[in-house]
């Protein structure tokens, strides 16, 4: 079966053809619903003949896509119309729902700020089996008789939802942001996490509760961009999916990088109750772990004694377990309050090396936390000691390193941490 489209996005290969086309089909109302993509099918010529062809055609979205290999579409004036053949389509998934593809409006140049591409909501819609690009349709024109749903509609059922109008969907909440870059000889890498609440759940079941997206660019690689989304139901499932990854990514070399005021104020804050008693704040921080058999333990004893100045270090003679009786066996540092920040980069790396070791445990005011509640401390004893950085650098090189802000400094701004008077550095 063939179907005339209209292609509203591209993407490029960096030969300068084509890659992808992102195709649509009007409804009877004048809204686009997306339909899929297409990128086979097309001769050498004609993937450099469509991209200079689609490329002038340039408008703003605000709505992304994005392309199997993970770059997103530019999205075009709805101008161009091709024909392709597909094996089949498809209304319902295999779990039984219905296909359910973005609805878009569009709005010439001419009008303003508001010109472009403005998603509606996701609508019933087909998914194209092994779509192949047959020909440009010079003959035809954008228009629901020529381009419309009912190519689609004639051939498969499709659940008629109504007029499209936009749907009003809760904010999401970004819930943890990570980005961590190194230099190497092909130029800067950077490795990044967005992890975010859609809030969206209980109005579409079509969003998952959460949502990660990773991101790893490396120049010089084949494919320098690679990315991946992953969803979860829970927060204990999105924060495992995230710690799994920074453990597996982010090793030696790699720097974390600070993040912006704005972020900052959206983070939520991340410090155990126990924390904030009445006007005090108490932080006391331990980490402990026994001998293993891991390849990895001789560098988290030579790790944790390099921090043994900032804080009681002990060490307890092994009476079980691996390694030899009466030998070292047993590593504890419980910090120093004042010593947390300047050394929190040193505990990171300590903690990513052990926290799946089973001898492994970790302490905040004498009450044990499971590596993601214990994550979230350090995510927050680093925003401290970026804010602690920039008040430096605001003060002139000046920072009160080991106490509280005044009110009305910059620190109060980020909200890190705030018991009447803003602690910001502890």
């Amino acid at each position: 079966m063939t179907i005339d489209a209209v292609v509203v996005g591209i993407t490029c290969a960096t030969s300068g053809g084509i890659a992808e086309l992102l195709l649509a089909l009007q409804r009877h109302d004048g809204i686009f619903q997306l339909l899929g993509r297409v990128g086979v099918g097309f001769s050498e010529a004609e993937r450099f003949e469509l991209a200079s062809r689609l490329q002038p055609l340039a408008v703003q979205s605000s709505y992304l896509a994005a392309a199997r290999s993970g770059v997103l579409f530019q999205f075009l004036r709805p101008e161009v119309v091709i024909e392709v053949k597909c094996n089949d389509l498809l209304a319902v998934r295999s779990s039984g729902e219905p296909v359910r593809r973005m609805a878009l409006g569009y709005n010439p140049e001419d009008a303003g700020a508001h010109c472009g591409w403005q998603p509606i909501r996701p609508m019933s819609a087909v998914s194209m089996i092994n779509a192949v690009f047959r020909r440009i349709r010079e003959d035809k024109t954008v228009g629901p008789d020529s381009t419309g749903m009912r190519q689609v509609t004639d051939l498969v059922p499709v659940e008629i939802d109504g007029e499209a109008q936009c749907a009003q969907l809760p904010r999401s909440t970004v819930i943890k942001r990570e980005v961590f870059s190194k230099d190497m000889a092909a130029g800067l890498c950077v490795r990044k996490l967005v992890a975010w609440k859609t809030n969206k759940e209980n109005v579409d079941p079509l969003y998952p509760p959460y949502v990660v997206f990773f991101t790893d660019f490396t120049p010089g690689r084949l494919e320098p961009l690679k990315t991946q989304v992953r969803v979860a139901s829970t927060m204990e499932k999105i924060n495992s999916l995230a710690e799994t990854w920074l453990a597996e990514k982010i090793t030696r070399g790699w720097n974390r990088r600070g993040i912006s005021d704005t972020e900052q104020r959206i983070s939520p804050l991340s410090l155990p109750a126990s924390c904030s008693n009445g006007n005090n704040f108490r932080l006391n921080l331990e980490i402990s772990f026994a001998r293993t058999p891991s390849v990895n333990f001789h560098v988290a004893v030579r790790r944790i004694r390099a921090m043994s100045h900032a804080g009681n270090f002990t060490i307890e003679n092994n009476d079980k377990g691996h390694g030899p009786k009466g030998q070292p066996g047993y590593y504890t540092l419980a910090f120093e309050q004042n010593k947390l920040v300047e050394n929190i980069r040193r505990i990171e790396n300590l903690y990513r090396l052990i926290f799946k070791w089973k001898g492994a445990e970790f302490l905040v005011n004498d009450d044990p936390l499971g590596y993601h509640d214990f994550q979230s401390v350090i995510n927050t004893i680093n925003d401290i000691a970026a804010c602690w950085r920039r008040q430096r650098r605001y003060n002139g090189g000046v920072a009160n390193k080991g106490g509280v802000a005044n009110k009305g400094t910059l620190c109060k701004k980020s909200l890190i941490y705030s018991c009447n008077n803003t602690i910001c550095l502890i």
